[in-house]
């Protein structure tokens, strides 16, 4: 129902798509070496607020470390 409904995925998971996709960027854009921290500081920067616990997490669901 929900691959049919986007709207039906729930609140938390839609915006972990979108955060997905920034830390990534952020991420690459460094040489991939930022770690938590740093990206954290960078998305605050750019005016994306996000828990440093929820960046944490993703990025370890993501498989991503820095250096």
């Amino acid at each position: 129902a929900r691959r049919a409904h986007p709207e039906l995925v729930p609140a938390r998971a839609q915006r972990d798509r979108m955060l997905k996709d920034e830390i990534r960027r952020v991420w690459e854009e460094n040489f991939q070496a930022y770690g938590v921290d740093k990206v954290w500081t960078q998305l605050k920067r750019e005016g994306i607020v996000v828990a440093r616990c929820t960046v944490e997490r993703l990025m370890k669901q993501m498989g991503l470390r820095g250096v």
